[in-house]
């Protein structure tokens, strides 16, 4: 009886341990995986997101370059975070790809930008402090996935890092002001609504916003009056329009993040005919809503390191 009871401790304490070390290994996958999403994509808010971690899997391509098919037939997980906001749980922020051992082999966000790491690793980059993405579609296609938004067919490629990284690019820039220039008595009024945490953007309360200010950081801080404005509905898409000022912006908004959304217009001086996205006044903003009665919309110029513009809204 003894040596029964002795084997029953055993095998219960080995699969204990099997359950642990699995545990321990799916923690592993969702740290590593966490840090590679708000690395490459810090407004795609996965802290606290729910999270699915399936494999191992059989890793299959069709991209030719050496660097990927020595992986063909390679175990790998995927770690997906999901927004809890969605009623079905089938909208992700993002979907990590990782091998066997834990090294992270790509990354994709909802939005359809991503980036993987066949040739650069995602330590290499990481050392180097880059975080550029690419549209998923100028990737090769290792993996069966659903990009969630068509936003990567519309934005330029010198304006992805502005839209992912906008407030981060926004604070280097303001940190990086002398002491000395003009306005710089209000750098931690502008510092506040850049490390404010953003909310859930409520796109039926765009309209109750009819008034916008410019905040301008170049070689220095310039915040202008507030002047008139409005969101409206065309179809299914919302429309932004500075109304009046001499400096105005006009343009259409896509989903982007739960947190963000991106903007693509153009600008134009007083009454001269609008311009949009494609043509030489093109702009790409990402709009954020700070609380019920508070909204910015912030502009990186990807030709000028050390420049932005922040438009603040209040009702």
């Amino acid at each position: 009886m003894t040596r029964i009871i002795s084997i029953i401790l055993f095998i219960t304490t080995m699969f204990g341990c099997m359950a642990q070390s699995q545990t321990s290994r799916k923690d592993s996958l969702v740290k590593t995986a966490k840090e590679v999403s708000m690395w490459f994509g810090p407004d795609f808010n996965v802290a606290d997101a729910e999270t699915d971690v399936k494999g191992p899997l059989k890793f299959t391509t069709a991209d030719g370059r050496p660097e990927v098919q020595e992986n063909d037939g390679r175990d790998y997980f995927e770690v997906i975070f999901r927004s809890g906001k969605s009623s079905d749980g089938s909208t992700y922020l993002s979907k990590v790809f990782l091998w066997n051992d834990g090294e992270p082999f790509e990354v994709l966000f909802s939005n359809g930008f991503g980036r993987d790491f066949f040739v650069d690793t995602y330590a290499d980059l990481k050392s180097q402090d880059i975080a550029v993405l690419y549209p998923f579609t100028d990737l090769y296609f290792h993996l069966p996935v659903e990009v969630a938004s068509d936003l990567f067919q519309k934005v330029k490629p010198d304006d992805v890092g502005c839209i992912m990284h906008a407030r981060q690019k926004a604070l280097t820039i303001l940190d990086a002001l002398p002491d000395n220039v003009c306005g710089i008595q209000d750098r931690n009024v502008v510092k506040a609504l850049l490390t404010a945490k953003p909310a859930s953007i409520d796109t039926d309360n765009l309209s109750r916003f009819p008034r916008v200010r410019s905040i301008q950081v170049m070689d220095g801080i310039f915040i202008y009056p507030y002047f008139s404005c409005h969101f409206r509905k065309e179809d299914s898409q919302w429309y932004f329009h500075k109304t009046t000022g001499s400096q105005r912006k006009s343009g259409y908004l896509y989903e982007n993040s739960p947190e963000s959304m991106v903007f693509l217009g153009g600008w134009t001086v007083n009454n001269d005919p609008l311009t949009t996205y494609n043509c030489d006044n093109g702009v790409a903003g990402t709009l954020y809503q700070l609380s019920d009665n508070h909204l910015i919309m912030l502009f990186i110029d990807p030709e000028r390191d050390n420049t932005f513009e922040i438009y603040e809204f209040r009702k």
